[in-house]
């Protein structure tokens, strides 16, 4: 059995009609989760995902599809499969992940900036760091490790570029 797509925007639109609940889980870390979701979304992390707790737990009616988001697609795809691995055929990958839905302008929810512990290592090292990569900043190494920003080239001949 092949794993089922949808893209963010059929998805949402299925959600406003009413026609019937939709049930979706996110499969992220709960940091990129509490970073940004997609609205209505459940977290349940890819690494810990046990699909039969998962279908018990169920809030739409075991007939709807379930329906599955990460960030980019990848996440979801491999959960979907351990679902169909499982039994369970009734999965929906949504097309894009978290990142599509809100690039289709989708409302998310944002809770907090999440910080990896070791991207805050780094931030803790980024005086140290900018003094070794001449023409960067202790503010754009922050914002870089916090995933805010890029480091790029500096091109101090145009200012305000």
């Amino acid at each position: 059995m092949s794993i089922q797509s949808i893209e963010p925007k059929q998805l949402y639109e299925l959600m406003l009609s009413g026609a019937r609940r939709v049930d979706l889980i996110d499969v992220r870390t709960p940091a990129e989760y509490h970073e940004v979701h997609a609205e209505r979304a459940r977290l349940m992390p890819l690494d810990a995902l046990d699909p039969e707790a998962v279908m018990a737990g169920r809030v739409a009616a075991k007939a709807e599809p379930l329906y599955v988001i990460c960030r980019s697609g990848a996440r979801s795809w491999r959960a979907c499969d351990a679902f169909l691995s499982a039994g369970f055929g009734n999965v929906v990958n949504v097309a894009g992940g978290t990142s599509a839905w809100e690039d289709a302008g989708l409302p998310v929810v944002r809770e907090k900036l999440a910080v990896s512990l070791a991207n805050q290592v780094w931030v803790g090292r980024s005086d140290h760091l900018a003094r070794h990569l001449p023409g960067t900043s202790r503010a754009s190494l922050v914002l870089h490790l916090t995933g805010r920003g890029r480091i790029g080239p500096v091109d101090h001949g145009h200012p305000g570029r």
